[in-house]
């Protein structure tokens, strides 16, 4: 008899649910499963983990640290597919001999590390195991020693032991050689740069470092400091009591060296068109002050030297424009020009030195613009004081005068003005005149004269002439 499940809708619904929960459970079962029984492998007995994978050539490697009584056991689907060991060349395997079959899996007791073994499943198929003994190259001991690299006396630092720093070679199916990844662990003391506060700060630090010629190297802290092996990647697994080793005391001879600048006063209001991200304005007027500090880490930072060239002539030929040893200084622009700005360090050994990143200001030419009108009473905060505008002046002498030929005013700086009175009292509307002798900071020199509006409330027709300061 045929049922519709059309009548009966809520065994679609069952049926659809039990669905999902067998599949939620088979997820979960694979996901349960230790990993190294999924990759065909397990160790019983012995403190081990899987070191690394070679998926060119399916090849899994076990790092193993042997006990009285231990086995392996390799996945195998039947005791038709059989088990080869070899050293160096998969094509010079040889069978293994005293396995036993067992439950899906080739069981090895205490079986020979430091080789391969290989899974035959036919068909040209095979799973490939390293067994790598741990033992053989366990943490160093004995004394830790720190020294710089003759190659690299400046930045590199070399840790060595009686033993040497070294890892587990394996040998893939076609006979290439390789290192099982091991980092060791070494804390030290280095000096980090804070920018908020402009200074070095010492802090611990913990690195991890992979061999090299079964040597330690890494590069050279900024601080004086010793350097303290602390264990491996496999140390808490396999020496979990492992005593730390501690190196001798190194002082610092590596540099590093951070400035800044400040724009301590112009002789314009506006002293900037943009502005970069080193605090310095893309273009200053002369004449013009720069406050120029740099920090580096001491005590291993001994000497400063600031310079300041023309740009374009950076080398030591060149003529500069200072010459300043300390960390701090202050120049004052008064030439057009472009200029480049740096320190340089020197090492309380002597040798090492280090020039900090190359600053450009450039002091534009210059420019004066003379008003032919202001209005000092009749619209108060706007337009009420004569001043010129102009950029990069670094002499000035102006002064005013009626009708009569009386001086009414005079200033020296450029960046001051004339309010419109004399001797504390306004004067009158009309036209007065000024005299205005400067000079550029790129040498050009300006002899100005001509007439002053003076605006009241009743002026109109006279088109004043603004400038832009």
């Amino acid at each position: 008899r045929t049922i519709s499940v059309l009548k009966f809708p809520h065994i679609v619904c069952a049926f659809s649910m039990t669905k999902k929960l067998l599949f939620a459970i088979l997820l979960f079962l694979l996901t349960s499963i230790p990993f190294q029984l999924l990759a065909g492998i397990a160790v019983v007995g012995a403190k081990h983990v899987k070191a690394s994978t070679d998926s060119k050539f399916r090849l899994e490697c076990m790092l193993i640290q042997p006990e009285a009584g231990f086995s392996v056991r390799l996945e195998a689907a039947s005791p038709t597919a059989l088990l080869k060991k070899y050293h160096i060349r998969a094509t010079d395997a040889e069978v293994v001999e005293g396995a036993t079959y067992s439950n899906g899996a080739w069981v090895l007791q205490e079986p020979e590390l430091n080789c391969g073994y290989i899974v035959e499943k036919g068909q040209g198929l095979s799973e490939y195991y390293w067994l790598a003994d741990y033992s053989s190259s366990p943490l160093p001991q004995g004394e830790l020693y720190a020294a710089y690299s003759p190659d690299s006396p400046c930045d590199r630092i070399i840790l060595s032991t009686k033993g040497g720093f070294s890892s587990w070679t394996y040998y893939s199916p076609d006979g290439t050689a390789g290192q099982l990844t091991r980092e060791f662990q070494i804390r030290y003391f280095n000096a980090l740069f804070s920018e908020e506060d402009f200074a070095f700060k010492i802090q611990e630090k913990e690195e991890q470092l992979v061999p090299q010629e079964n040597t330690l190297q890494m590069l050279a802290p900024l601080a004086d400091t010793s350097f303290r092996l602390i264990g491996d990647k496999y140390s808490a697994i396999f020496e979990p009591n492992f005593k730390s080793l501690e190196s001798n005391m190194i002082p610092s001879q590596r540099l590093e060296v951070y400035t800044r600048y400040k724009v301590l006063g112009t002789s314009e209001n506006k002293t900037s068109e943009g502005s970069r991200e080193d605090g310095l304005p893309s273009a200053l007027s002369a004449p013009v002050s720069v406050k120029m500090e740099a920090v580096a880490n001491e005590p291993a930072a001994q000497r400063y030297i600031w310079r300041i060239l023309p740009a374009g002539n950076e080398s030591e030929e060149g003529t500069p424009l200072l010459i300043f040893t300390g960390k701090e200084c202050e120049f004052t622009f008064d030439k057009a020009g472009s200029f480049v700005l740096f320190v340089e360090v020197g090492a309380r050994n002597g040798s090492c030195l280090l020039q900090s990143d190359k600053k450009t200001i450039t002091i534009g030419a210059s420019r004066l613009e003379v008003p032919n009108a202001f209005s000092p009473f009749s619209s108060p905060g706007i337009n009420d004081t004569f001043r010129v505008a102009h950029n990069s002046i670094v002499s000035f002498q102006g002064a005013i005068f009626n009708e009569w030929g009386n001086k009414l005013y005079e200033w020296k700086d450029p960046n001051e003005g004339w309010d419109g009175t004399f001797r504390g009292k306004p004067v009158d509307t009309g036209v007065y005149y000024y005299i205005i002798h400067a000079k550029g900071a790129d040498g050009k020199e300006y002899n100005l004269n001509g007439h002053i509006n003076i605006l009241g409330y009743g002026d109109v027709g006279i088109a004043p002439n603004p400038v832009t300061p």
